[in-house]
């Protein structure tokens, strides 16, 4: 006697068993007349409904997002621009500090070059370009050169003249000293 053995591959059976057994499911219906095929359609419209919702939502965070990052960029814009101004006054107040320092020290040089003025007994202050002249002189000759020379020096807006006039015991009041 012989035996023969036939084998069977088992994996297609099963398959084909696991559609039908899927098939039959998605045609049962439940007890309101609602199929498994259906349900599986209805939660997957669920979640594409809930997807669009979230990127809906998405979206507009990302827009509100968007309009305070454009809120900063105009505050910092605004911030940059004050912050250029005050540095250009700064800027500008340093300046003007040299330039009067360097008129004050003009006219002190050409007060000092004047044998008739004594730069000692004149206080030259400069603001501004604007230059005003105080102390003692010992006569109006020697008082309208001061304000001469200090209108003379390059840079001077306006000079106010506030030299008094001291006589001096022996000298004229008209002559230079």
């Amino acid at each position: 006697m012989q035996i023969t053995k036939r084998s069977f591959n088992l994996a297609p059976i099963a398959l084909l068993i696991g559609l039908l057994l899927t098939a039959s499911a998605c045609s049962k219906q439940d007890q309101n007349g609602v199929t498994v095929g259906q349900k599986v359609d209805q939660a997957i419209d669920r979640t594409n409904a809930g997807l669009a919702d979230a990127g809906k939502k998405i979206e507009d965070s990302a827009t509100r997002v968007g309009a305070k990052v454009e809120q900063g960029a105009g505050q910092a814009e605004a911030a940059i621009k004050d912050a250029s101004a005050k540095a250009r006054d700064q800027a500008g107040q340093v300046s003007s500090v040299v330039d009067d320092s360097a008129i004050t020290a003009s006219i002190k040089a050409d007060l000092l070059k004047d044998p008739g003025l004594s730069v000692l007994k004149v206080e030259v202050n400069t603001v501004r370009g604007e230059v005003t002249l105080s102390g003692s002189v010992d006569n109006e000759a020697a008082r309208t050169r001061a304000g001469q020379l200090a209108a003379a020096i390059s840079g001077v807006q306006k000079v106010r003249n506030e030299l008094q006039v001291v006589a001096v015991p022996g000298k004229t009041k008209d002559k230079p000293a």
